[in-house]
């Protein structure tokens, strides 16, 4: 399955893959898994914020959660120079899902 192009999303979610790819640095992970998207989202105003509040959701300790489960990750020594940024298998699952269904909605 080949990656996903990053600029076929919303400005929303481009943003949050954005962040995505900070954290992952920022943590020293040694791939983007699907946990720092859910971190990402939840940290981002709008759609998914606002679904998750409307079912009834507590948005606040969801993101707690996350974050301390981002804490556990394995982390990765990086060797000088620029750091190269890896989906893990199920991260690059979730994009291609939403690539799929981002066609669907099209036509």
């Amino acid at each position: 399955m080949p990656p996903t192009p990053f600029n076929n999303f919303t400005n929303k979610s481009q943003e949050a893959l954005q962040k995505c790819q900070r954290m992952v640095l920022d943590l020293n992970h040694a791939q983007m898994e699907p946990l720092h998207l859910l971190t990402a989202l939840l940290e981002q105003e709008g759609v998914v914020d606002a679904v998750l509040r409307k079912i009834g959701t507590d948005v606040p300790v969801l993101l707690d959660r996350a974050k301390l489960a981002l804490r556990r990750l394995p982390t990765a020594t990086q060797s000088g120079g620029m750091a190269q940024i890896f989906l893990s298998q199920e991260m690059m699952k979730v994009m291609h899902q939403a690539d799929r269904e981002a066609e669907r909605m099209k036509g």
